[in-house]
C-alpha cells in the first residue's frame, strides 16, 4: 500500500496501434480501457465534496519505447538499466548520426546521416490531464445493474487542424451491453476552440443524438414516431435538440433567449449559420455540456445513430452503434423449452437467466450475455 492508502495501479501491456494513427488500434477504434468507477464509500468523507461528490484528476501519457538498445535491461553486462547516468556523450544513441555503410570499389567507405533527434528519442509524448467528478449512483438504480458512460472525444476542425486530437467522434463508437443494463449519455463542449472548420457559431463544440435506420446512412430516419432507439419520443426529442433555451420558441423576430424559426433567422439578417438562436445548427450557448441522464436499453436490437451537426465534409463521421444483446441466447430458449428428459438442465438454465436478469452486473449475466453456439 502506498502513502494513500490505495492498492498500487493496474500496469499491463495495451493493444497493438500503428504509428501516427491517433490512438486508434489495430481494429480502427479507440484504444481503450474499461474501468468500473470506484464506489464513493471505499474513499471516506474526507475526500468528498459537500454536494457528496468526489474531484477525480486523470492523467493520460502515452510514449514509444525504441528497440536500439535495452532501456530495461543491463548495460554492458553492469547490472544497470539505462537512466540520467547515460545522457550526452554517454548516451547509447547519438544525435542524428553518421553511420558506414558498405564501402565502394576503391576500399572508401560510404556513410548515411540518421535523422535520430535524441530530444524526441524515446520520451513521452502528449501528456494530458484533466478533472472531473464522481457522482453517487442513482437511488433507484441497483448496485446489480451496469452503468456504461457514452461520451463524445476529438475537437472542432478537419482532420489537419484537429491533430494530433481526431474529428468528433462518439466513444465507444460500438457499444455492446445485455439487456436490462443502463447508458450514461453524456459529453461536454467548448466555445473557445481555434477559429477551425466546423458548423454552427464559430470556436464551438456541440453534439446530439439521432437515430439512423443504419450506419451506412447519412440522413435520420424520416420520423421521430418511427425512432426505437429510446424509450419515448420525448426522449429521443431531447437527445436531438438537447433542450436549448428551455424548448422556448421565439414569437416575434426581436425575441431573445429563444429558438429562431427559419424565417426568423432568416428576416433577422446576418449569417444564420453564426445565429446563436439558431438551434437547428445546436448554437444554444448553454449545449456545451449535455447530461442525457441513464436509459435502461430493455429492448434487444441494433441501433445506430448520428449527431447531425457534426457529420460534414468528406472523412467526418461522427456516427455511432449500440448493440443490445439478449441475457439468454438461442440455444438456450431451446433448451429451456425442452421437455421432461432435459428438465435439469433447462431448470439450470432457467435459474441462470432470472439470476442473471435480475442481475445483470453479474458474472453469470456475462456468461449467458456472451455464449453463442
Amino acid at each position: 500500500m502506498g502513502p494513500w492508502n490505495l492498492a498500487a495501479p493496474e500496469c499491463y501491456g495495451d493493444s497493438f496501434s500503428r504509428d501516427n494513427h491517433l490512438g486508434n488500434g489495430r481494429t480502427g477504434h479507440t484504444a481503450s480501457y474499461s474501468w468500473i468507477i470506484p464506489k464513493l464509500s471505499t474513499l471516506g468523507s474526507t475526500y468528498l465534496n459537500a454536494d457528496g461528490t468526489a474531484n477525480c484528476a486523470l492523467r493520460l501519457r502515452y510514449n514509444i519505447t525504441a528497440g536500439d538498445y535495452q532501456g530495461w535491461n543491463e548495460v554492458d553486462n553492469k547490472g544497470e538499466m539505462v537512466d540520467a547516468k547515460y545522457n550526452n556523450a554517454k548516451s547509447p544513441v547519438k544525435q542524428d548520426p553518421y553511420i558506414t555503410y558498405g564501402k565502394d570499389d576503391n576500399g572508401y567507405d560510404w556513410q548515411l546521416r540518421l535523422a535520430l533527434n535524441t530530444d524526441q528519442y524515446s520520451r513521452t509524448f502528449e501528456d494530458r490531464s484533466h478533472t472531473f467528478y464522481i457522482a453517487a449512483r442513482p437511488a433507484d438504480i441497483t448496485d446489480t445493474h451496469r452503468i456504461f458512460n457514452l461520451n463524445v472525444r476529438g475537437k472542432r476542425g478537419n482532420i489537419v487542424e484537429a491533430y494530433p486530437a481526431v474529428e468528433y467522434d462518439f466513444t465507444p463508437s460500438d457499444l455492446q451491453i445485455s439487456v436490462g443494463d443502463y447508458i450514461h449519455f453524456q459529453w461536454t463542449g467548448c466555445d473557445t476552440n481555434p477559429n477551425y472548420a466546423g458548423e454552427g457559431t464559430q470556436r464551438t463544440d456541440r453534439s446530439n443524438i439521432v437515430e439512423l435506420k443504419d450506419r451506412k446512412r447519412n440522413i435520420p430516419i424520416s420520423s421521430i414516431g418511427d425512432q426505437t432507439m429510446f424509450p419515448s419520443q420525448d426522449v429521443a426529442f431531447k437527445f436531438a435538440h438537447l433542450n436549448q433555451f428551455g424548448g422556448k420558441v421565439c414569437s416575434t423576430v426581436d425575441q431573445q433567449a429563444c429558438c429562431k424559426t427559419y424565417e426568423q433567422l432568416k428576416a433577422a439578417g446576418g449569417d444564420i449559420d453564426q445565429n446563436v438562436q439558431n438551434c437547428m445548427k445546436i448554437n444554444d450557448p448553454s449545449a456545451a455540456y449535455f447530461n442525457g441522464g441513464t436509459i435502461q436499453m430493455k429492448k434487444k436490437g441494433t441501433y445506430s445513430y448520428i449527431s447531425t451537426r457534426n457529420n460534414n465534409f468528406t472523412n467526418r463521421s461522427q456516427k455511432g452503434t449500440i448493440t443490445v444483446e439478449p441475457l439468454l441466447p438461442t440455444w438456450g430458449v431451446v433448451m429451456a423449452s425442452v421437455g421432461a428428459g432435459g428438465f435439469v438442465i433447462a431448470s439450470g438454465v432457467a435459474a441462470g437467466y432470472y439470476y442473471g436478469v435480475t442481475h445483470p452486473a453479474s458474472a453469470v449475466a456475462n456468461f449467458f450475455a456472451g455464449v453463442s453456439i
